[in-house]
């Protein structure tokens, strides 16, 4: 289909993160010179000007990583492939557009080591100037990659951009939006929210938002906004932000009392008023004790209990008394707290809920169509849309929300993985669609020999061998027709009629 090259520009996210890459990179390089002035000068403010470039280049540094990764691996193939189809032209330039770039951020990086030492950071003020070569060569650097990175954004936006709007229609570019913010994690998503809110105008900022929810449509993207947006409020009013890194954090023992994550606090559920180790522990004790379907809603927790020195408190990372540590992991949003160092978790901002996984980007990704965490070794998988939002066919109970890992079956229908355990030790169906779930190859290739072995033994008795024929259906092809198989005589069980199209034996009749 050939798509039009004057179409108006209605797709400016590419625009609107270089916006915002462009005003955190000018940032950088302010800072680089303020720190210059002050280690020349006798300005006493350049250990706070230091850790300020050290955070500012760190920052940069992820999320420009991040926007490189996205055009590597999603915006590039995608036009690759237009291209083998014979649609438009991808100049060479293009293909190696990032070269240069990292050996940039090498050299700033380790020349930025001396400064991260401690012996760095306690220099006396009277010696701060044998600091002046290193910070002016720092500068230098950060100015040299600020110019290139600048050329490379307006070169993208000359001839890349044009590019994506002439050979993509406006659906196809909002479905490479959902796969590139489908690998962020909710910490980078957070990262670029934030540069963009702090470039873009704000009708701007609210085309850019909208065009991330139009990508993650169907999902439960815009509730993690919210969620965010609300604790963030929260922190700025008690003056907590970051609360786990400006506080002084003391991990001291404490005896844990949930037998599904290890954590130094209690919830307060919000629906019975009473405190229980974690959410699980109390639907578990309302089934199994009390004899009730009853589930706390994760997301109306307000007030959690500290283990240690028994305060009671809102929900928080430690505590506002004795100031431990409530666990390595804490999720405000899912209000999700746990110490096990054999375990990762991490929050999809799209699911809106804690998965059990290193992060997106890392070992899973958020596919939008199956509005589900896939791990990066299935991208090839077959979608199905909101496939997780639906009860596990086998146990019946919701899979969404589920702390049971999820089996994605080849027919591209979950399961939890205990269920897929038990259930193919005695059936090897779909209990959906009926296709096979695990490997039947070598059950067929019995089958087949033992036809074979029948037809021989009759032809070498001289015994007549009759064939029936009946309509079937195959699971596996879809096929519908008529299939052939001999009647077997004196066989102890019935061997299924076997597809002519596909070969299996996954048929009905």
């Amino acid at each position: 289909m050939e798509v039009s090259t004057q179409r108006p520009l209605e797709f400016n996210e590419l625009l609107h993160v270089h916006a915002g890459l462009r005003s955190e990179l000018t940032t950088l390089y302010e800072l680089s010179l303020t720190l210059v002035d002050s280690v020349v000068s006798q300005n006493e403010a350049w250990r706070g000007h230091l850790n300020s470039l050290l955070q500012q280049f760190d920052f940069f540094y992820v999320i420009f990583n991040s926007h490189s990764k996205a055009e590597d691996d999603v915006i590039l193939p995608a036009l690759t492939t237009k291209v083998v189809c014979g649609i438009g032209e991808l100049p060479h330039e293009l293909e190696d557009q990032h070269e240069g770039h990292e050996k940039f951020f090498d050299d700033i990086k380790l020349h930025l080591l001396p400064l991260r030492t401690e012996k760095a950071q306690n220099i006396a003020n009277a010696h701060k100037e044998q600091l002046k070569p290193l910070v002016e060569h720092i500068a230098m650097l950060i100015e040299q990659l600020r110019a290139k990175v600048m050329l490379h954004f307006r070169k993208e936006e000359e001839e890349l951009l044009p590019l994506l709007l002439s050979n993509f229609s406006r659906e196809e570019l909002i479905d490479l939006v959902g796969r590139i913010v489908g690998e962020r994690s909710s910490e980078l998503m957070q990262h670029f929210i934030t540069i963009m809110s702090k470039s873009l105008s704000a009708n701007d900022r609210d085309v850019a938002l909208g065009q991330i929810k139009e990508a993650a449509r169907g999902t439960l993207f815009s509730r993690w906004l919210e969620a965010e947006a609300a604790i963030s409020d929260h922190m700025l009013d008690k003056g907590l932000v970051d609360e786990h890194k400006c506080r002084s954090v003391v991990q001291e023992p404490s005896p844990y009392r949930c037998k599904h994550y290890q954590r130094r606090c209690e919830i307060l559920a919000p629906c019975c008023n009473k405190y229980f180790a974690c959410r699980v522990c109390h639907d578990e004790f309302y089934e199994n004790v009390v004899g009730q379907i009853h589930t706390v809603n994760r997301y109306k927790i307000e007030r959690i209990r500290c283990l240690v020195c028994k305060t009671e408190q809102p929900v928080g990372k430690s505590c506002i008394s004795c100031k431990v540590s409530f666990s390595k992991y804490s999720c405000l949003v899912c209000r999700l707290y746990d110490d096990c160092e054999k375990r990762s978790i991490y929050h999809c901002p799209f699911c809106n809920v804690c998965r059990a996984g290193k992060n997106l980007g890392e070992d899973y990704y958020h596919c939008m169509k199956c509005n589900a965490c896939v791990n990066v070794n299935h991208r090839e998988h077959r979608c199905v849309e909101k496939c997780l939002e639906s009860s596990c066919p086998i146990c019946f109970s919701d899979m969404f929300s589920s702390t049971i890992p999820i089996k994605e079956l080849p027919c591209g229908h979950f399961m939890h993985r205990t269920c897929f355990q038990n259930y193919t030790k005695n059936g090897f169906k779909c209990p959906i669609c009926r296709k096979a779930i695990i490997n039947m190859r070598n059950h067929w290739q019995q089958f087949d020999s033992i036809i074979e072995n029948y037809l021989c033994t009759m032809k070498i008795q001289n015994r007549m061998v009759n064939f029936e024929t009946r309509f079937i259906q195959c699971n596996e092809c879809s096929l519908s027709g008529n299939a052939t198989r001999p009647v077997l005589k004196d066989i102890p069980y019935s061997i299924p009629f076997k597809c002519p199209q596909c070969a299996t034996y996954n048929t009905t009749h």
